[in-house]
């Protein structure tokens, strides 16, 4: 059976209002944020969230140890593909953000992968 438009409408609409969470990841308000002005999310430093953020991190090492080139970064290295998640745990962003890039420096460790570069 064919959808008529305004039914493919209504059903993009409801996958984008379930979040992330209907791919498998939860959404700041699952895990614990608020909204800043500028629409992004302050996010709370809470066990759920933490326990995600160390899930999708896990993820994507071990894609980086496959030798798969990272998602969403248009052909860029992981180098930058980590420095882009760093900075988005910045203390604007994230609480308790330094823990959160301790986990990113010291799995990528354990996982023999090379250290992140020091340029920008």
């Amino acid at each position: 059976m064919k959808l008529p438009r305004s039914g493919v409408v209504v059903v993009v609409l409801g996958l984008m209002l379930a979040g992330c969470s209907a791919m498998g990841a939860a959404t700041p308000v699952e895990t614990g944020g608020r909204m800043l002005p500028d629409g992004s999310w302050y996010l709370y430093d809470t066990p759920s969230h933490w326990a995600e953020f160390q899930r999708m991190m896990d993820m994507h090492i071990d894609t980086e140890r496959s030798g798969a080139v990272p998602t969403g970064m248009k052909g860029r290295s992981w180098d930058a593909f980590w420095k882009a998640r760093i900075v988005a745990l910045s203390p604007s962003r994230q609480e308790n953000g330094d823990m959160y890039v301790a986990y990113i420096v010291e799995a990528r460790r354990r996982a023999g992968l090379p250290e992140l570069s020091t340029s920008p």
